[in-house]
């Protein structure tokens, strides 16, 4: 894996033309979420890039005064879970996130569940009271979780289920899990905290198929 390889996509580029990074230690798209590209950044971490989409356009495009809101709330209310995040912020609305990366890191499985069972329930409590207090839910599944999650409910098998916004990882001999998606969403149609019809739509059907996801896969109440 060569992180010394500059992502050669030039939406990338130019939008990180307004940010004052280290451009030499960008290295290759990693992977891409549902909202961001992902790029290998400096020794061990990575950063996280709005995406330019069709459908990113559609939904209204997350501005940086959210992800800093969403960023303290995380940090208020689950500051031993959240990953190391730092946000570097335009002048124009536009965001970019540096994470460190999880290192020997797995998905939160039916399988390793046992071993960080505590953990799971504190983060799903944390996020009920966030509901509360702020109408805003953390995505606990992930796309690629979502889908996991959704094949193992239909074929009533959790040995498929995953999580992949909640990672499993050992820190100072204990298991323990590290969220890696930080953004916030409407978990209910009653919400609408400044975002369009077509989002709040999407957001809150998202939360309530998750929430039986969740429920038939890790018998969690979300």
């Amino acid at each position: 894996m060569n992180r010394g390889i500059v992502c050669m996509n030039d939406y990338i580029t130019n939008y990180l033309a307004q940010f004052d990074i280290d451009h030499s230690a960008l290295g290759d798209v990693a992977s891409e979420g549902t909202q961001h590209y992902i790029c290998y950044y400096q020794a061990n971490k990575v950063i996280k890039i709005p995406k330019n989409s069709l459908v990113i356009t559609a939904l209204g495009r997350i501005q940086s005064e959210d992800i800093l809101r969403d960023l303290e709330i995380l940090n208020q209310y689950l500051p031993e879970y959240v990953v190391n995040t730092r946000v570097l912020c335009a002048d124009n609305g536009c965001y970019v996130m540096i994470q460190e990366v999880v290192q020997n890191s797995r998905f939160l499985t039916w399988a390793n569940l046992p071993v960080v069972r505590d953990d799971f329930l504190r983060i799903i409590e944390s996020n009920k009271q966030i509901v509360r207090d702020y109408c805003l839910t953390l995505d606990l599944l992930g796309n690629l979780g979502f889908w996991r999650c959704f094949t193992a409910s239909l074929l009533r098998r959790k040995k498929l289920a995953a999580i992949n916004n909640l990672l499993v990882v050992k820190h100072d001999g204990d298991w323990t899990i590290r969220i890696v998606d930080i953004n916030l969403t409407q978990p209910h149609l009653r919400c609408a905290r400044g975002v369009g019809a077509l989002r709040l739509i999407v957001d809150s059907l998202y939360f309530q198929m998750a929430r039986l996801l969740i429920k038939d896969n890790f018998d969690a109440d979300v």
